[in-house]
């Protein structure tokens, strides 16, 4: 943040220390000495900036300022927010700064907090309310708020004449707006929240100059070439991008960016950004803008993003002079292209990186490398970073933050693009210290973080750095079977912390409680531990789970020691559906948060919660199996043990038992892959029959580098096994006709070769209606993962229930991020359970599914 002096005629001068600020009187002798002043007609957010002044400055000195909204001169001091009456030109920032830049100014005893827009008058305020009373928002709610020592009947402040830019504009946050207090919290710590920002168009939106509706049918040849055939979206599709060779197409883009600037005239950008795209264009045309043949079969795009974008900002500059062409430098378009030096002068690039991923070997030093590289191509370049990614356990790494933003600024990068989604009382120091550093990144980290626990926690504060220590090197340690991203994986958030640090966290947490002098303390901590406690149970689920996977069943005392296992695995699990409940239904931070991640996940990682003991799963048919060749009398009574289990592995253990005695109808066609011959599935727009078995379908996301194969001698006992290799994102595929209401158990047996070898191997459902769309949202789809190390065939199950508007179940074997390896699966099956009762799901977010590890594409 730069702290400038302004002078009183000539504007903006940089010297080389603060002027001497002026003493102001806003409370004396239990009477108010000043007037808060609005501009008249300011926006209601200004107005509601004035109302946080006056009532922070009352809780501080018991005496209610008068405000007026009339933006008159009043006598005595005035605190003018925004244009005013006695407010001169030269009171405002620059007009060639960030718009996001606002002054202070101290003139006749009066101030006067200025912007140029709605917030940054806000700003002025909040900085006012922040550095001049001393109140801070350590995280939202009453319960975060923290105000100085009350000064009864008084209060005097030190003003000082300043112009304030941010280090970052914009600062962007998307995923911390989930409740009102929450949206406080943004407005109050000065985040990026509406008016004209710099460099804000660079997401993917190019689609929407192509509905479908309006030009299928005339111009097909406006849509990318897929396997051949021109690929028609449907109507809101947004993963794919048009033929971007056609002059056309080039023309309809040049056209909708000059509407876009005549409706939006203080908008200064407009996207050509992509993100998760799945459908690129293989025309002849489009395939000459590509580093080599082989990069749209490897699905390697930077050429020809960067190529299209330079030629777009180049025909946008002469249609649209003084205007700017933003992107997204992500996914299939991060890597630097090998044909393309430079990005156009009106050109600016949101460049991504995964910051708290930095324990990972090698990972800080790549994503420097880029950065420093892409820096030297484009001249205007953003970043885009991922804090949370709704993680359920403390993802809690505010040094890797520090230093990331540091280096960025070193280079020169402008403004930043958060994607926060956080579990606030397990991240709250980080947080809030990230968002000082927005305005000024040359701050102590440390002394920031020790601030928040001083204020916070007093007495305690000792305590909780153990804490906030603890996690931050839980989190940076690697360990067995730990995976990446987590985005809507509920295994990757289970195994980024260790049973023993939940338990040594859980301590020192107790020990802060203890210790704590005051209820509000006391209140904060129990907070806290809320983050703690519905984490710690997916950690300690995990580890017990990954336990039971480990135990080599060849013993009826390695038989028994499974089963006892399988019983501790169900005993946690029913303790967390209780404490989940529990926190669920707290009407704080700790419950506001958890009710946000669910809804940022649509349920689907509380879904996955339920399958963190996927070893369990698999170990239910090995020990029933044990028992029945070795020790058939004890075979029934084992069988009767796993029926009486009261949470998710009795009711998967019930199903399980059904399908095992009462030999139900496969409902999938082929599920053995032994069919070499018959009549193909029906192919859908983007699947294809091609090379699958009989009554099978594949899809991919695109990538032509994928191999699908049936094989003798690759499945059980040397039988036919499916497979899938070197995917990016790809999967075997059948639909069932269904009823709502109806249960199913889903399974299927799966090996990884290597065993150990990249990406994920998966059984998952998902639903569509009886018009073959998708149903949406996509809280009741279920997926199980193959553990780490499967190298021999082990079991994959899934139990069911067709939600309402729902008409086929959709059976996908699928595979993610394999690299070079390849998933086999054979013994495919569905089968309806009719009246048999295995009891009510037990939260709404939750699906009966058993799963681990599963990670969306990023």
């Amino acid at each position: 943040m730069r702290r400038l002096a302004l002078t009183a005629l000539f504007g903006l001068v940089v010297l080389p220390a603060q002027s001497a600020g002026v003493e102001i009187d806003l409370v004396t002798d239990g009477a108010p000495k000043a007037t808060i002043v609005v501009a008249d007609r300011a926006d209601q957010d200004v107005n509601l900036a004035a109302r946080d002044l006056q009532r922070y400055v009352e809780a501080i000195s018991g005496v209610r300022l008068p405000i007026k909204t009339d933006g008159r001169r009043v006598a005595g001091t005035g605190l003018y927010i925004g244009r005013c009456e006695p407010s001169r030109d030269e009171d405002l920032p620059p007009v060639d700064i960030t718009p996001e830049a606002f002054a202070v100014r101290v003139r006749d005893g009066s101030v006067f907090l200025a912007g140029r827009h709605g917030p940054a008058i806000e700003f002025a305020v909040y900085t006012f309310i922040e550095d001049r009373l001393g109140v801070r928002w350590f995280w939202p709610g009453a319960s975060g708020e923290v105000l100085p020592e009350r000064t009864p009947g008084r209060l005097r402040v030190e003003v000082t004449s300043e112009v304030v830019v941010p280090d970052w504009s914009p600062r962007i946050w998307s995923g911390n707006s989930w409740y009102p207090s929450w949206k406080d919290w943004n407005r109050r710590n000065k985040l990026s929240i509406g008016g004209p920002l710099p460099c804000r168009q660079f997401q993917n939106r190019i689609q929407a100059i192509f509905p479908p509706e309006k030009h299928a049918k005339i111009h097909p040849e406006y849509y990318p070439l897929v396997n051949g055939k021109r690929w028609i979206p449907q109507k809101g599709e947004r993963y794919w991008r048009p033929c971007e060779s056609n002059p056309e197409v080039q023309q309809l883009i040049v056209e909708a960016a000059a509407e876009w600037f005549k409706a939006n005239p203080d908008s200064d950008s407009f996207s050509l950004g992509m993100d998760d795209i799945v459908h690129m264009c293989g025309c002849d045309q489009c395939r000459t803008w590509d580093a080599s043949p082989e990069d749209h079969t490897k699905r390697r795009f930077s050429d020809r993003h960067y190529r299209f974008v330079n030629l777009m900002a180049r025909k946008l500059a002469e249609r649209c002079p003084g205007k700017q062409v933003g992107t997204l430098i992500y996914h299939i378009a991060r890597p630097l292209p090998k044909t393309v030096e430079t990005l156009e002068a009106n050109v600016f690039g949101y460049i991504t990186q995964c910051a708290p991923e930095w324990w990972r070997p090698g990972r800080k030093q790549f994503d420097m490398d880029l950065t420093r590289a892409w820096a030297e191509r484009c001249g205007q370049l953003y970043r885009y970073d991922y804090w949370g990614l709704g993680f359920l356990t403390p993802r809690y790494c505010p040094h890797a933050i520090d230093e990331a933003m540091k280096f960025d600024k070193s280079l020169g990068l402008r403004g930043i693009y958060i994607e926060v989604y956080t579990c606030w009382p397990n991240t709250a120091p980080m947080i809030w210290a990230g968002s000082k550093l927005f305005w000024n990144t040359d701050l102590d980290v440390d002394a920031l973080l020790e601030e928040f626990r001083a204020k916070m926690f007093g007495r305690c504060r000792y305590i909780m750095k153990r804490y906030y220590d603890r996690l931050e090197e839980s989190w940076n340690t690697r360990r067995s079977g730990r995976l990446t991203w987590g985005h809507s994986n509920v295994g990757v958030n289970a195994r980024a912390m260790s049973v023993r640090d939940v338990d040594y966290c859980e301590r020192l947490l107790e020990e802060a409680r203890r210790a704590a002098d005051t209820d509000v303390i006391r209140q904060r901590i129990d907070i806290v531990a809320t983050g703690l406690e519905f984490g710690g149970y997916l950690v300690r689920i995990a580890a017990a789970a990954d336990a039971l996977s480990r135990i080599r069943i060849d013993s009826t005392p390695s038989a028994e020691a499974a089963l006892e296992q399988i019983g501790e695995i169900n005993r946690l699990e029913s303790d967390r559906v209780a404490a989940w409940r529990r926190i669920r239904a707290r009407k704080d931070l700790g419950g506001e948060t958890f009710n946000a991640l669910a809804k940022y996940s649509r349920g689907r990682k509380f879904a996955q919660a339920t399958g963190l003991a996927a070893g369990a799963a698999t170990a239910l048919p090995r020990v029933l199996g044990w028992f029945a060749a070795h020790d058939p009398d004890r075979a029934s009574d084992v069988a009767d043990r796993i029926r009486a289990l009261q949470g998710p592995l009795g009711k998967l253990g019930k199903a399980w038992l059904f399908v095992q005695q009462s030999k139900p109808k496969n409902l999938l066609i082929n599920g053995d892959f032994e069919a070499r011959s018959g009549s193909p599935a029906k192919a859908e727009k983007d699947w294809s029959a091609a090379g699958a078995p009989p009554g099978w379908s594949t899809w991919t996301t695109g990538s032509q580098a994928t191999r699908f194969s049936c094989a003798q001698g690759e499945g059980i006992g040397n039988s036919v096994g499916a497979g899938v290799a070197n995917s990016e994102n790809a999967c075997f595929l059948q639909d069932i006709d269904v009823r709502p209401g109806q249960r199913y158990l889903c399974m299927v047996r799966a090996r990884r070769i290597p065993a150990r070898g990249e990406g994920q191997t998966m059984l998952s459902v998902r639903w569509r209606r009886p018009d073959g769309s998708w149903l949406l949202p996509r809280t009741h789809e279920a997926s199980v993962n193959l553990s780490q190390g499967a190298g021999e065939f082990e079991p994959l199950m899934l139990l069911v229930t067709v939600p309402a508007g729902a008409g086929k179940l959709n059976y996908q074997l699928g595979a993610r991020g394999q690299g070079a390896g390849v998933a086999w699966f054979d013994d495919a099956g569905v089968y309806g359970l009719g009246d048999l009762s295995v009891g009510q799901d037990t939260l709404e977010y939750e699906e009966m599914a058993i799963s681990e590890n599963r990670r969306p594409k990023g």
